[in-house]
């Protein structure tokens, strides 16, 4: 999530926590994390309340491997 009274800068906070994620949780170069992004994340306004505006950033967990599990390629 991304919370500032500029609502780009909240996605930009947003982004930013999606970014982390990415390289320290799934081990994503930060180029590869960025690329990633272009491509398979969504965004959405959380709140507007008081002036502070909210973001919050998805990505479907289904397009990561499981961790510890090997799929054989055809």
């Amino acid at each position: 999530h991304g919370f500032d009274e500029d609502l780009n800068q909240a996605m930009k906070n947003a982004s930013l926590d999606m970014l982390h994620l990415l390289t320290e949780h799934q081990e994503l170069s930060r180029n590869d994390a960025y690329s990633l992004m272009s491509v398979a994340t969504d965004f959405g306004v959380t709140q507007v309340v008081d002036g502070t505006q909210g973001i919050h950033v998805k990505i479907d967990r289904g397009i990561f491997p499981e961790k510890g599990v090997v799929k054989d390629i055809d």
